[in-house]
């Protein structure tokens, strides 16, 4: 994993229409998609499963709704913690495991490099990608434990993932992609929107 500053978006997912802008007034930046690309997409939602021992399980199905074999980006828009010192505390420490020493507002996104990410077989899972994957269900799962707003992409698609106040949305364009959500969404029993 490595961290990215807005700058890094365009040129790493800018073919499927993604980049990143510094809001006015001094907020965090923001990711975007072309809003053409986004107009002719839907989305499906729900709020992130009751049981807190299966998010990890339940990231790694997000994770496998996009795209194997391409680079992620989980982008942190807003970090919103009612314990806001003990939380901010331990993703900057893992954030610092990795080798950065910028905040958040400086490099909210979070670069993993391209893997097999559908691989379920522990025996040819790759050290590198459970170590990948480890760190991208640990940051995602804060993110929903805390309602903290963010997106997880992949390379070559628009299809997305957005994190927000504690909901969560699947976006896609084909109606079988949105099925495939739904399925996964109801297969973890995710409760519906608050």
């Amino acid at each position: 994993m490595r961290c990215l500053a807005p700058p890094d978006v365009e040129a790493l997912f800018g073919d499927a229409g993604f980049s990143a802008s510094q809001p006015l007034g001094g907020g965090r930046p923001q990711l975007i998609l072309d809003p053409r690309i986004g107009g002719r997409q839907r989305r499906v939602g729900a709020r992130p499963p009751l049981d807190v021992g299966g998010l990890l399980y339940f990231v790694g199905a997000l994770n496998r709704w996009l795209p194997a074999n391409q680079p992620r980006l989980l982008w942190i828009s807003d970090w919103s913690s009612p314990r806001v010192e003990t939380d901010d505390d331990f993703v900057l420490a893992a954030r610092r495991g990795f080798g950065e020493v910028r905040a958040f507002s400086e490099a909210p996104g979070h670069y993993f490099e391209v893997q097999p990410w559908d691989e379920q077989d522990q025996a040819d899972a790759t050290r590198h990608l459970s170590a990948a994957l480890s760190a991208l269900a640990g940051l995602a799962s804060m993110m929903m434990i805390t309602g903290s707003d963010g997106w997880l992409i992949a390379g070559g698609t628009s299809d997305r993932i957005e994190f927000w106040e504690g909901n969560l949305f699947l976006y896609a364009e084909a109606p079988a992609r949105l099925r495939e959500a739904e399925a996964l969404l109801e297969a973890f029993q995710c409760p519906d929107l608050a």
